[in-house]
């Protein structure tokens, strides 16, 4: 399935999501208020700009208040593994995103993560790993440490 099937299928009255770069933002009605939604899309390798990304939406919905649930939508490559993104602390942005969604958790945000495509690696844990729910998709593909 596609983002855009699900989201359909999730929202038929409509959302206000948007992929950029591919990553994942908006939101859709949800329960008579919002589900705020985050995520990574078209097999995209998650970096240092992607990982703060997604961490500020998160935040931004624990700064707004409220109890809104944050759906976190995943089909991305691994993590970008470029000089760059490793020199940047790649690994500390990632944590810093996971650290993002724990705390949206335990602030009254209860974070579910699906999984439609593939995933791997520290995107996989940074992201989908980090939330309260896991559920993944037919056809998802999710791997760490794929020997």
């Amino acid at each position: 399935m596609t983002l855009a099937e699900i989201l359909g299928s999730l929202f038929p009255d409509g959302h206000s999501v948007t992929v950029q770069d591919g990553l994942v933002a908006g939101s859709g009605p949800f329960a008579g208020g919002n589900l705020a939604i985050v995520g990574i899309d078209g097999d995209t390798p998650l970096g240092v700009d992607g990982a703060l990304t997604l961490a500020r939406s998160v935040l931004d919905t624990v700064r707004a208040g409220g109890r809104t649930p944050i759906l976190v939508m995943v089909d991305s490559d691994s993590q970008r593994m470029s000089r760059r993104d490793e020199l940047l602390g790649l690994n500390e942005c990632l944590a810093h995103l996971a650290k993002a969604l724990l705390l949206a958790d335990r602030s009254g945000h209860p974070t579910i993560g699906l999984i439609y495509g593939h995933s791997a690696a520290g995107a996989f844990i940074a992201t989908a790993l980090a939330t309260r729910i896991l559920a993944a998709l037919p056809g998802a593909d999710p791997s760490v440490m794929d020997l």
